[in-house]
């Protein structure tokens, strides 16, 4: 497989400007590319670039968790929603608190997750499962970490408002819905 005029950034040669398929190469030609390769190779030479995320080790992320969650005993509030990168943070998280000797552990930790119930049950199912596991490793390793699953009451429910109150479907300017499924919820929950 070979490169698309991307800079090679450990020896900063240009890398093969050959495109991969013969339809993009007669729309881009070898010069663009080569061009763009020797600009974004300047561009590094210019200013200092941070590490890909991929480069950076979980020890480089958890070593600055670990002394946010020793600084103070404020409480974290943790959003999970059950996605890929909720899920990691959860993970880190759970993690950390775990490598930290039991008599520091002061900190709570909440980590929320709002039901909207409208998911599909194999996303439900996902997700309390995965808030089980946690829950429960969390009890077994004394970690102070609670695990809570919240829910709007059933006349806030997405249902009752677009059945019973005739609302319409959320739209990007107009998002009742957010509101009532996961934000009333997780401030009646920190109040």
């Amino acid at each position: 497989m070979r490169n698309i005029g991307l800079c090679h950034r450990q020896t900063g040669r240009l890398a093969n400007s050959q495109a991969k398929t013969p339809a993009l190469r007669s729309v881009i030609s070898p010069e663009l590319l080569n061009a763009v390769a020797k600009m974004r190779l300047e561009m590094a030479r210019a200013r200092p670039m941070l590490p890909p995320m991929g480069a950076s080790s979980y020890s480089d992320i958890k070593d600055p968790l670990r002394h946010l969650y020793l600084e103070d005993a404020l409480p974290w509030l943790v959003g999970f929603s059950g996605g890929k990168d909720s899920t990691m943070l959860a993970s880190l998280i759970v993690e950390v608190v775990a490598g930290i000797p039991e008599d520091q552990r002061k900190k709570p930790v909440a980590i929320l997750c709002t039901d909207t119930r409208v998911e599909i049950p194999t996303i439900v199912e996902m997700v309390e499962g995965t808030l089980s596991r946690i829950q429960r490793f969390s009890q077994q390793s004394s970690l102070n970490i609670e695990v809570n699953l919240l829910r709007p009451p059933p006349e806030q429910s997405i249902r009752a408002n677009l059945i019973g109150r005739g609302y319409p479907p959320t739209n990007p300017t107009f998002r009742w819905c957010t509101q009532c499924v996961k934000i009333d919820p997780v401030t009646a929950f920190v109040n």
